[in-house]
């Protein structure tokens, strides 16, 4: 039987995350029917279609169905749920500067 099991880390090295105070981030998706997520700062919102965090990393929104969060630890970063992932995306970090395309083009 295949294991098909997804994995983002960033976990760079433990002194940078000490350095920065910022917890690792990773995800795991198991069968698209779970997911493992540590480096969760706040859930902003959720429906069994879907979920938006909040990361170390940024803001992180989860698309599927029938999604089930099984268990949040703020203190610790920890999210595990259940239902189909069908897609996930990251934004911009609160607070970053994205620019408008005119003030990128006129430095």
């Amino acid at each position: 039987m295949e294991n098909k099991s997804f994995n983002i880390n960033n976990q760079n090295s433990s002194n940078q995350s000490t350095l920065t105070n910022k917890k690792p981030h990773s995800v795991n998706i198991d069968r698209r029917q779970r997911a493992t997520l540590q480096g969760v700062e706040k859930v902003i919102s959720s429906n069994e279609n879907l979920i938006s965090l909040l990361t170390t990393e940024g803001g992180l929104v989860l698309n599927g169905s029938e999604f089930k969060i099984i268990k949040f630890d703020a203190e610790s970063g920890f999210l595990s749920i259940e239902g189909k992932t069908n897609s996930f995306k990251y934004t911009a970090v609160s607070g970053e500067k994205t620019g408008s395309v005119f003030k990128k083009i006129f430095k």
